[in-house]
């Protein structure tokens, strides 16, 4: 939109040509009033007169040629205000938008659950199961709420002569686990796990590892998906976090029992 500046310059080249063509109508006007009262001038008083109306039609038409030049400018001063205002309202929107942009990472962030293994232990058989078993249980450590829907666990048993055997079970999971808290006694059973196994890897002679796969969602709905390996150490009899290359071979036998 145009400001006041320039509409009060519009309005004055306005007012300025008006004026100018006015006083010329008043000119002629006037000379046509003296030229009756005195009768028809001789041959040697027009040729001035002519002279007199071509330069007052030049002056108006160059007073026409600086008002039409002025708006022009003008114009063109409007455009580039507009150009430089809608710049500045990319700008603004751009800013805006990378600040709601950050706002929803950081509200994510401040929301977002970690749910870790813990208290995993292999066991022999006790009141909770018959059988030589693996338990374990699940921890809130993240700021948000954790809904879990499904676990996935590979056990994997690798013999001196690396001989390898695993088995994969996944069961569905429907529980929130709020922030800070526990869900304890949880426990698996696999065929690769025995009495004489047990003794092989508390032993040493038989290496165990196991990989948790967790899905579930945050408050948001969001997909949330951890993957938690470990190896058991015959030395302090507990399991530790596996090496990062068994980590990737884990998580590609997971994709294609998912699959």
């Amino acid at each position: 939109m145009l400001n006041q500046k320039q509409i009060g310059l519009i309005a004055l080249l306005l007012a300025l040509a008006f004026g100018l063509a006015w006083f010329d109508v008043q000119s002629s006007q006037y000379a046509a009033s003296y030229q009756k009262q005195n009768g028809s001038p001789d041959k040697s008083n027009d040729e001035p007169t002519k002279i007199g109306a071509d330069e007052r039609i030049a002056n108006y038409t160059w007073w026409l040629a600086l008002l039409t030049g002025a708006l022009v400018a003008v114009s063109l001063g409007q455009g580039f205000f507009l150009l430089r205002s809608d710049k500045t309202a990319r700008m603004a929107a751009l800013a805006a938008l990378k600040s709601a942009e950050t706002a929803e990472k950081d509200l994510l962030a401040s929301h977002k659950p970690l749910v870790t293994i813990i208290n995993l232990e292999l066991c022999e058989p006790n009141a909770t199961s018959d059988r030589h078993h693996i338990s374990f249980g699940l921890r809130n450590s993240g700021k948000g709420l954790a809904v879990v829907n499904k676990i996935g666990i590979t056990v994997q048993t690798v013999d001196r002569n690396q001989q390898q055997r695993s088995s994969f079970t996944s069961s569905d999971w429907n529980g929130a686990i709020e922030s800070g808290e526990s869900s304890d006694e949880h426990h698996i059973v696999t065929t690769l796990v025995g009495l004489h196994e047990w003794q092989q890897i508390r032993e040493g002679s038989l290496a165990l590892f196991v990989n948790f796969e967790i899905l579930g969602k945050d408050i948001f709905k969001n997909d949330t998906r951890q993957v938690f390996p470990f190896v058991y150490n015959p030395r302090s009899f507990r399991f530790e976090r596996a090496p990062s290359q068994w980590t990737k071979e884990q998580e590609r036998s997971s994709e294609k029992h998912g699959n």
